[in-house]
Parts: C-alpha cells; structure tokens; sequence
C-alpha cells in the first residue's frame, strides 16, 4: 500500500507551492508522516507545521488532524494530503489536494474565500461547513456533506449538494446523479475496494480515463 501511495503521490506535481496558510498539526496517531516540499520526509508530530507543497502521508492505523485557521482537517488512514497554492485569472488560490484516500472537513465559518478542494477527477468549491472527500485508486472521487452546501465541479459541468446528499465522479466525466446519504453510511475501504476490482477487471479502459483527466 505505501508504494500505491508514493506513486499517488505524483499526480500532484506542478503546483507552485507559494500562496497557501499553514496548517498545525493538533493530533497524530499511528503511522503518519510529512514529505516536506525539500524532499525531506519526516514522523508527523504534534506541533508541526505543514505548508505550501508539504504532502502528509498516513498508512493503514495512521491518522492526523490539522488546524487551518479555522479549518479543520482529518485525514483518515491510507491517505495523502497535499496543500497546494496556485494562480488563476491573476489571483491567488490554495487548492487542499485528497490525493488518495478519505478526509473530513469541518469550517468554523464561512468567508466567501475558501481553499478549493481538488482530487483526480473534480475541483470542490466549498460553501459548506462539514463534508467528507473520498479519493480512489481508480482516480474516482465521492463527496458527501453533512452540512452547508458544496459545488461540485467537473468537465464543465457542476452540481450543487445539500446537507445529507452526496455525488461519485469519475476521471473525465461529469459528476454523477447527487444522491441522499445518511451520516457516516459510506465506507471507504468498501467503495475503494469496488473501485480497485473495476480497475482490474478494465485496467486499459481506467488508464485512459486518469490520462485524459
């Protein structure tokens, strides 16, 4: 598994890491480190301070939190989160990247100037407070919301959820029909693992799909 993380890993590269807050590291546990954006990898520690360009990397009992000026971030087992910052249109944006695996959102308030949460397949704009972002090998994503609302957005098509809906995209596809979810019904190692057999089973026909996105 960490070798199908470092080279997740990967498809983050060409950001410029120069624009985005800082995160503290407020709670680690198990297997959890920091690829600094010098190369350096390090154990995740409490009191740590992750930044532009810095991926933190969790394995099967690894866990994080961090605390983004108001954001926090939980980042799950068998994870990798990168904090990016970007331009467009002239103006300075962070990007929060789910490369691989599951994170929990929660905002303590809402500015109008949010980080966009990006994974392989679509780019979130985040006008809700609390939400989960699933990634999968397959480049899949899943989002659910829990409360406020999220615009989700992919091959120019966007769909908005509301507290208690969610909505798969795949690599290079619009996002699909938004759905009702009850709290935590989703489980991510079973819908990673579906989404594994399907990569297996049409490898050639997956490949194609994460290299047009």
């Amino acid at each position: 598994m960490k070798h199908i993380i470092a080279a997740a890993c990967l498809l983050v590269l060409g950001f410029s890491p120069i624009f985005s807050v800082p995160g503290d590291v407020v709670y680690t546990e198990g297997d959890a480190i920091i690829r600094y954006k010098t190369g350096e990898e390090l154990e995740a520690y409490i009191g740590d301070i992750v930044d532009t360009g810095d991926t933190v990397k969790t394995g099967s009992d690894g866990f994080v939190e961090l605390d983004r000026q108001g954001i926090v971030i939980k980042i799950n087992s068998d994870t990798v989160f990168t904090m990016l910052g970007r331009e467009e249109n002239r103006e300075k944006t962070d990007v929060l990247s789910v490369v691989l695996g599951s994170i929990r959102f929660r905002y303590d308030k809402i500015t109008g100037k949010e980080p966009k949460i990006q994974t392989g397949s679509c780019i979130a704009g985040v006008r809700g407070t609390e939400f989960e972002v699933f990634s999968a090998l397959d480049g899949s994503t899943l989002i659910v919301v829990e409360n406020g609302l999220v615009a989700v957005e992919s091959e120019g098509e966007t769909v908005e959820l509301n507290p208690e809906e969610g909505v798969e995209v795949r690599p290079g596809e619009a996002p699909g029909e938004k759905f009702k979810v009850d709290r935590d019904q989703i489980d991510y190692r079973t819908w990673n693992d579906a989404k594994l057999n399907d990569l297996l089973t049409d490898p050639n026909a997956s490949m194609k799909r994460l290299g047009d996105r």
